[in-house]
């Protein structure tokens, strides 16, 4: 009797050791996948994705984040250049989501990369009141407090959003509102 209570005792250790070795193993494998499937080659994560924030679709979403002038990056990476000399670069969110879902996950993406930067990450809460697309135009309302502003800020804001819309097929032109203002007499105003 006492044999078998330890035998017992033995394979219900040995069950326990083995899932907590399982546990540990996919932890630590989806840790090397996400490290390993870094953003544009440069290992940028953007936030996670949920189930129901993904559409059907044959091509990833992408979000456009900046490429400071006078970074080391700006000289190694491909992008379109916009307003101080900065270049425009996306972000493979790692599957096809919603033009809304985009620009909530460009909101919130933060980026630890010398030279990467987000004009939205500091901005506070942003938003999105109202979002539409009529037309094949993407008619979009924001809710927020003032963004850094300046001359170099204003390109930053209107491009980032703009590319982020523009890659999907059903839109070729934005109408963006900030605190019901137009974005261009919006962004004006801030310089």
């Amino acid at each position: 009797m006492k044999k078998k209570m330890i035998v017992n005792i033995g394979i219900i250790l040995l069950l326990v050791i083995s899932v907590g070795i399982a546990v540990y193993f996919v932890l630590n494998n989806s840790q090397v996948e996400e490290q390993e499937s870094g953003f544009g080659g440069l290992g940028r994560h953007a936030t996670e994705l949920q189930e129901s924030d993904k559409v059907s679709s044959d091509k990833n979403t992408q979000i456009f984040v900046v490429a400071l002038d006078g970074s080391e990056l700006i000289k190694t990476i491909d992008g379109e250049m916009i307003g101080c000399n900065d270049k425009l670069v996306a972000i493979d969110l790692g599957a096809a989501v919603s033009p809304r879902v985009a620009l909530e996950k460009l909101f919130d993406y933060q980026s630890n990369e010398e030279g990467i930067y987000n004009v939205f990450a500091n901005s506070g809460q942003i938003i999105i009141d109202n979002f539409d697309i009529v037309d094949g135009k993407a008619i979009v309302y924001l809710s927020a407090n003032v963004f850094g502003g300046g001359t170099c800020d204003a390109p930053r804001i209107k491009q980032q959003l703009e590319k982020t819309l523009l890659q999907f097929d059903n839109i070729d032109s934005t109408e963006i509102y900030f605190n019901n203002e137009l974005i261009g007499d919006y962004l004006s105003e801030k310089d």
